[in-house]
């Protein structure tokens, strides 16, 4: 989820964590019913500003079958998008893209 900037270590890892296990029930939901054997899914990477937390959100989510993948959670939807920086996330950003696969989209 939106995960602000000075977010505790213990809200980025519910952050991550929560996202997996939504994404890991929407696959088996997937795979149980045969009406949404041909939907697509987008695996969430989430982690704030934390670069080990978004590592393994990366690492983890890009290992499920999805997609694409939605790199999100670097702010707190509202008013403080615009004003987010692009050299405030640059270098998380740029290493969490670098760890999901090439040929699969990712939206931000």
């Amino acid at each position: 989820g939106d995960t602000p900037p000075d977010a505790s270590k213990k809200r980025v890892n519910k952050a991550v964590k929560k996202s997996l296990e939504f994404l890991d029930t929407c696959l088996e939901l997937k795979a149980e019913y045969p009406r949404l054997a041909e939907s697509a899914w987008i695996g969430g990477v989430q982690g704030g500003l934390d670069s080990a937390a978004r590592q393994y959100s990366a690492t983890e989510t890009a290992k499920r079958p999805v997609q694409g993948f939605l790199v999100d959670g670097f702010h707190r939807n509202g008013p403080t998008t615009e004003t987010l920086c692009w050299q405030t996330i640059q270098t998380t950003f740029t290493e969490t893209t670098g760890l999901l696969p090439r040929d699969k989209p990712r939206f931000y």
